[in-house]
C-alpha cells in the first residue's frame, strides 16, 4: 500500500508498457481479489510464479503476499525436471506462467494439479488468463487479511549448487526488517552526503537480472517501491542496449552480477552517462581492478557492492563511496540496525574467532529465514540455537 503513495510516478517499465504506482497498486488489488474470489486462493496457500521478468510478475508477486499466501518464485532457467521437483517440494497447486514456463509444465498439470494463469502471452492449455481475472469493476479494494510478523511470506529457491536446490523460507518480518533497514542506511548516507541521495533525483533503476532471485527480488523490486524508484524490465541481458536504456530512460542505479558492470564498461565507448550515480553489484565479489574501471568510464557514478544471502533476505554488508575507492577488495560494513554479524568458531556457542583467523560467517537478525522446506537437518546445520537467543 505504500507504493502506492507515489501516485502517478512511473513505478513499473517493459517495452512499450508503463504502469504508475498508483496503477500498479489497482492491478494489484484486482489481481488478489480475482486470486481469492475466482481462483479460490487462501490465506497460507503456497502460490508460485514462473515467468521471465515482467510486470505481470511485480504484480503476481504483491497480490499473492497480500492475501497472506507465500509467494514462492520459480527460477525461470529451469526446464521441466527442475520445475517438477520445485512444484512437488513446495505444494504450490496454482501458478503465475508465461507462454515458455507453461508449456513446461502442461505434461505435468494434471498429475501435479495445478492450476496455470497465463499472463502477457499466447499459448493454450491455461486454466486463466491474468488480462481476464483483471477485467470487471476497476476500483476494487485489497482483500483483508490478518498477517502476522512471523506468517510465511515467500519460499525462495537456492541455486542448488552443492544438491537440489533448497527452499528458503522468509518470513513478513524478515523481509520488511530488510527493506527498512536499507532505507535507514540510504536516508543516512543521503544526510552524511549533505542532501545527496544515493538513488539521485529521480530515481530509476535498470532490472537486469531475475527477479526471482532475492537481489532482484528484494533490493531492486521491493526497495524500488519503497522509496519511489522506477523500474525499467530489459528482455534480456544486454549491455549495448543497457547503456542505451539508461541514457533514454535517464536512469540512475544499476545493481548486477559483476560481469554485467564489467560488460558495460568494455561497451560504453566513447558514450557519456551523466545520469547513472551508483554502479551497484551483488551475487559475487566484484574485482578490485573492476572498481577503478567503472570509476573511469562511468565519472558521474560511484560503484558499491552488497553482500548477502538467500537466507537472510539478501541483507548483510555494504560498501560504497569513497570507502569502496579506498578499499576495493573489502566486503565493507554490516548494515545497521538490524544485522550483527562475526566470524565465529565451527560450534554452537558462536565464540568469536581471533583476527587473521578462518571461521564461520556468523548472523544474528530478524531478517534471517526460519528454515529450508522440508529440510529439518539442513536447517539444524545452518540454525543455530546461540543465534537466535
Amino acid at each position: 500500500m505504500h507504493g502506492a503513495s507515489h501516485g502517478d510516478k512511473d513505478f513499473l517499465e517493459y517495452e512499450d508498457t508503463r504502469i504508475t504506482f498508483a496503477e500498479t497498486w489497482a492491478l494489484t488489488c484486482r489481481f488478489a481479489s480475482a486470486l481469492q474470489n475466482e481462483v479460490g486462493i487462501k490465506q497460507g496457500d503456497r502460490v508460485a510464479i514462473a515467468m521471465r521478468n515482467y510486470p505481470e510478475w511485480c504484480i503476481s508477486y504483491m497480490a499473492i503476499v497480500a492475501l497472506g499466501a507465500v509467494v514462492v518464485p520459480l527460477n525461470s532457467w529451469w526446464k521441466e525436471e527442475e520445475l517438477h521437483y520445485g512444484l512437488t517440494d513446495c505444494g504450490a497447486k496454482t501458478v503465475s506462467v508465461d507462454a515458455k514456463r507453461l508449456s513446461y509444465l502442461l505434461p505435468m498439470k494434471e498429475g501435479l494439479g495445478l492450476t496455470l494463469i497465463l499472463a502477457r502471452e499466447d499459448g493454450d492449455g491455461a486454466d486463466y488468463r491474468y488480462e481476464s481475472l483483471l477485467e470487471g469493476e476497476p476500483d476494487v479494494t485489497m482483500p483483508m487479511a490478518a498477517i502476522q510478523p512471523d506468517d510465511d511470506l515467500c519460499v525462495i529457491y537456492t541455486s542448488g549448487a552443492t544438491g537440489r536446490p533448497k527452499g528458503v523460507i522468509l518470513t513478513h518480518r524478515g523481509c520488511i526488517s530488510t527493506i527498512l533497514s536499507w532505507a535507514l542506511f540510504a536516508a543516512a548516507l543521503k544526510e552524511a552526503r549533505g542532501g545527496v541521495s544515493m538513488f539521485g533525483d529521480d530515481p530509476a533503476i535498470l532490472l537486469g537480472i531475475p527477479l526471482f532471485h532475492v537481489t532482484g527480488s528484494h533490493s531492486i523490486f521491493l526497495l524500488s517501491l519503497v522509496v519511489g524508484r522506477k523500474i525499467v524490465m530489459t528482455y534480456r541481458w544486454d549491455p549495448d542496449k543497457a547503456i542505451d536504456l539508461i541514457n533514454q530512460e535517464k536512469i540512475t542505479n544499476f545493481v548486477g552480477v559483476p560481469s554485467q558492470s564489467y560488460e558495460m564498461a568494455q561497451k560504453v565507448g566513447s558514450r557519456a552517462v551523466p545520469t547513472l550515480v551508483d554502479i551497484g553489484s551483488g551475487g559475487a565479489k566484484r574485482p578490485p581492478e573492476h572498481v577503478r574501471l567503472l570509476t573511469d568510464k562511468f565519472p558521474a557514478a560511484r560503484p558499491s557492492s552488497g553482500y548477502g544471502l538467500s537466507e537472510t533476505n539478501a541483507v548483510g554488508c555494504v560498501i560504497s563511496l569513497d570507502d569502496y575507492q579506498a578499499r576495493p577488495d573489502s566486503t565493507g560494513k554490516v548494515v545497521p540496525p538490524i544485522t550483527d554479524l562475526k566470524i565465529v568458531s565451527d560450534d554452537d556457542q558462536l565464540t568469536d574467532v581471533p583476527v587473521g583467523e578462518v571461521g564461520e560467517d556468523g548472523r544474528r537478525s530478524p531478517a534471517n529465514f526460519r528454515g529450508y522446506l522440508n529440510m529439518p537437518e539442513a536447517t539444524a546445520e545452518a540454525i543455530c540455537p546461540a543465534a537466535s537467543a
